[in-house]
């Protein structure tokens, strides 16, 4: 067994070491199979590395703890009393403390209002930051004021009072929520009346329709949207936290406690934040003490997917395409990770998604198998309505055409009936197969298998035309090139025949294909937007609205043929065979209807569903 070269393990490892768990261990087996060796020494790097940000990340809390009391006070700042005065704001209450500072509810005694007091023994940067917005979701800033308390000299920082939890509180009461609402949370979490504001009324009520995960999901995309706006104008947190997001009494977040926030032109000299939301490449400049590398917007959405992915934890619920969203917003490589704007659109369209699948009519009795085995329902319905198909179309050729031809011709018939049958069926599926491969592969990418699933219909329309409509006229003119001349009424039994087995084919298969594409696969696939559903499902809409009359044509036809007999010379209504083929094409025909019925309303539903605007579009 050749051994691997170290410039070979160092390649396997740097393309290794940034996938996630479960496709670093397949890799590792599939170079287990090839080179035992080989995969040994990748796996025992892998696992040194690991063991090496776990180092590093309890080294970092170390080093934070052993350096704080030299970069901080002491003491946060003063403690004070209700009632007590500094400068024109009288305190109300105590609201918490941070590391560099304590926070009280006080009144503004020139402008008559509740705010928030922050009151620190030194000077950041905070209101000047904060100064930069003008936004619903980041805690405002009024002013900022010097002032001297007996020999003391403090910073006071005035600020919007935002009356309700913070995240961190809400994190511990999802954990014993059982069957309550986010609002009901918040509200038990709510210690002081809230000023009405009737505009955040619409996001009370979106919350209230929400279930708990989907709330947090909510709560998430808003705060990456409150991101996406500080990055913009250069801001970066940098200590995003549980502790750090205050819900107002309505459920909206709120970002504040910019402390050690800098402006990314200076990213390369940040300090500060929490060990455990710290994106890595934040933790490696901490301990660099500066090497000129900078941090950029995505440190922010690192500490923001932990603090979703751990609500989610508290609620107990996982979802895996919410989990890979969020495995991309903690990528250790920040070069894979999404900035605050597409996460939150990400967030948004899962959020869309999630709500239109719960609102999708339940799959009919014993069709729940066809959500997790979408490809495998499609191509055995698809096949069986074939069947359905051919057994129509031969039954009729046996009473109705075989009768009418000589040895020879039979001869030619057979032969034509095995060709034909082995080109058809096998070009018919690759064609399907083809239009659609993408649902066939696991490297195909979201967008592919949806526009995939939207060809299934199209597909299906060519496939079944091109295999029985040209036998219509292939049979009689091969037959008749071969043996001579036919009659012409063979020609109109061989037009019908084959045109009766393409109405049942087609109408049955497009309505179990179409199904199959409204209820399992499109939603699979698609983003969340309801104009999107709109725009991509209009052609399907109207496919399946004419199924009804297509299908209502094959009773018509089992009529049609009994009555246009006799006008062609005909006698086989007095044979008790084809009057048995006819009673059993009409049951088929009706029971084919109503079937298609059914399914065009379900997926009616579905489709309304679908295409439903949301709170938040």
């Amino acid at each position: 067994m050749k051994k691997l070269t170290w410039s070979e393990v160092g390649a396997l490892f740097d393309e290794l070491v940034i996938q996630g768990a479960v496709e670093r261990e397949r890799r590792i087996e599939e170079l287990r199979r090839l080179n035992p060796f080989g995969a040994e020494e990748i796996s025992s790097l892998l696992s040194a590395h690991d063991r090496a940000e776990g180092f590093i990340e309890k080294r970092v809390e170390k080093i934070y703890a052993s350096v704080a009391p030299s970069l901080v006070p002491a003491s946060p700042g003063p403690t004070l009393t209700v009632g007590q005065r500094v400068l024109h704001f009288e305190i109300l209450g105590f609201l918490g403390e941070g590391s560099i500072a304590k926070v009280y509810l006080a009144r503004d005694l020139e402008l008559e209002r509740q705010v928030a007091l922050k009151i620190s023994r030194a000077s950041n940067g905070e209101a000047r930051a904060l100064a930069h917005f003008c936004l619903d979701g980041i805690v405002h800033v009024y002013s900022e004021h010097a002032a001297r308390l007996g020999d003391e000299s403090l910073r006071l920082l005035c600020m919007q009072f935002v009356s309700g939890p913070t995240l961190a509180q809400l994190g511990n009461e999802l954990r014993g929520s059982g069957s309550r609402t986010l609002p009901q949370m918040i509200d038990r979490l709510a210690k002081r009346d809230a000023i009405f504001d009737p505009n955040a009324l619409k996001w009370r009520e979106q919350l209230s329709t929400l279930s708990v995960p989907q709330g947090i999901v909510r709560m998430g995309a808003r705060l990456a949207e409150i991101l996406d706006h500080a990055h913009a104008r250069g801001v970066l947190h940098l200590d995003i936290k549980p502790a750090n997001i205050l819900l107002d009494p309505y459920g909206r977040p709120h970002l504040s406690d910019f402390n050690v926030s800098v402006h990314e032109t200076a990213a390369e000299q940040g300090f500060g934040g929490t060990p455990y939301y710290m994106a890595p490449e934040q933790k490696r400049l901490f301990l660099s003490k500066g090497d000129g590398r900078k941090l950029d917007g995505r440190a922010d959405v690192f500490a923001l997917g932990v603090v979703i992915g751990d609500l989610l934890k508290a609620a107990g619920f996982t979802e895996p395409v919410l989990e890979r969203i969020l495995a991309r917003a903690t990528a250790a490589d920040f070069e894979n990770r999404p900035s605050a704007k597409v996460l939150s659109e990400e967030l948004c369209s899962w959020l869309r998604r999630s709500q239109a699948l719960a609102e999708l009519p339940p799959l009919p009795r014993g069709f729940g198998w066809i959500w997790n085995y979408p490809m495998t329902a499609f191509v055995s319905l698809t096949l069986f309505s074939q069947v359905i198909a051919s057994v129509i179309n031969i039954t009729y050729n046996h009473l109705h055409i075989v009768s009418l031809l000589d040895s020879a011709q039979m001869e030619v018939f057979l032969s034509c009936v095995a060709l034909y049958n082995a080109v058809t069926y096998p070009l018919g599926v690759a064609a399907v197969i083809w239009a659609i491969r993408a649902l066939f592969q696991k490297s195909a990418s979201t967008e592919a298998r949806r526009r995939a699933a939207l060809r299934i219909p199209c597909a299906l329309i060519i496939m079944i035309s091109v295999g029985w409509l040209p036998g219509a006229w292939l049979f009689p003119a091969i037959i008749e090139y071969k043996t001579g001349a036919l009659a012409a009424d063979i020609y109109w039994q061989f037009a019908f025949s084959f045109s009766l087995a393409w109405l049942v084919s087609l109408t049955t298969s497009l309505a179990v294909g179409l199904f199959v594409l409204a209820r399992a696969l499109y939603p699979r696939y698609w983003r969340g937007e309801s104009q999107l559903a709109a725009d991509e499902l209009k052609w399907c809409a109207s496919v399946h609205h004419s199924l009804l009359f297509a299908a209502a044509l094959i009773p018509m036809a089992g009529i049609l043929l009994a009555v246009v007999m006799e006008p062609f010379g005909y006698s086989l209504m007095d044979q008790e065979s084809f009057k048995i083929f006819l009673t059993v094409l009409v049951g088929f025909g009706v029971a084919n209807l109503l079937l298609v019925q059914r399914l065009s309303q379900y997926v009616d539903r579905v489709f309304i569903a679908l295409k439903r605007p949301r709170a938040f579009d």
